[in-house]
């Protein structure tokens, strides 16, 4: 149940910005981030009735997240 709730969290929050953070330095930005918050979102309501429907949305957005990610530039510190 708590896949479920991260997963539709996680998937409403890069349908609206625009933007995904998968790692410290690494984000998804743009449409592969719409896409990454469809496929979070349509694991969450597949979980609900295929028990690992969730699990296997989340392997798939990691995998496709980490793949389409661009890092992102540190500022130097003072």
């Amino acid at each position: 149940m708590i896949l479920v709730i991260l997963l539709a969290i996680f998937g409403i929050g890069a349908i609206t910005k625009g933007e995904f953070q998968i790692t410290k330095n690494r984000r998804v930005s743009g449409s592969n981030s719409k896409i990454l918050g469809v496929i979070m979102l349509i694991g969450a309501a597949l979980n609900l009735f295929i028990g690992g429907a969730g699990l296997v949305a989340l392997v798939v957005a990691i995998v496709v997240g980490l793949a389409t990610a661009e890092n992102i530039e540190s500022s130097p510190s003072a």
